[in-house]
């Protein structure tokens, strides 16, 4: 029993180090609190698409299916391991409006997207940004966490206390002004 164990465990650690040489991103989960203000802010209708790119195992995706189920959510992960748990969770949930698409998200199209989550490392959110101006349609929205779009101009920022005496952490919310 303890092998099987500390096997399973090995091999957790081997997929998530495979996991970061194919990303060149830590997997890092996001706190529930600012999971339910994104997907609050997300301001979905019925019919919309909301991506979460480099979407880890899953958490907001859930949280917004659960939230819109009118609309459709798809997260976009390449990392098997992240990947596989965020489908798991899923189907345990029981969210039709939720899928996912192992896949590096510079390689996903963009253009029926009403609303993206991004967090991202600033890197890899510049490389993004022209894609995003490319190929969403004017007015989608944009919600990034903890790290701002450089060359886009927030609408609102929002800053969201976890816990005592840790740092807060801010949300910045974008429209694309051109289609």
């Amino acid at each position: 029993m303890v092998f099987a164990l500390v096997l399973g465990f090995a091999l957790v650690l081997v997929a998530e180090m495979i996991g970061r040489l194919l990303t060149n991103a830590p997997f890092v989960p996001t706190p529930g609190a600012v999971v339910d203000k994104i997907a609050e802010y997300a301001k979905l209708s019925d019919g919309e698409v909301f991506y979460d790119l480099g979407c880890g195992e899953g958490q907001v995706v859930r949280a917004v299916a659960a939230r819109y189920p009118g609309a459709r959510a798809v997260g976009v992960e390449l990392a098997p391991f992240p990947y596989y748990l965020a489908r798991l969770g899923t189907s345990h949930a029981r969210l039709p409006n939720a899928t996912y698409v192992r896949n590096n998200l510079f390689d996903v199209p963009l253009t029926d997207a009403s609303c993206v989550f991004l967090y991202l490392l600033p890197q890899a959110m510049e490389r993004l940004s022209p894609k995003l101006r490319r190929e969403l349609k004017a007015g989608s929205r944009v919600i990034t966490y903890d790290f701002r779009l450089e060359d886009w101009h927030p609408t609102h920022t929002e800053e969201v206390r976890v816990g005592t005496g840790r740092r807060p952490h801010t949300l910045y919310f974008y429209t694309n002004e051109k289609g």
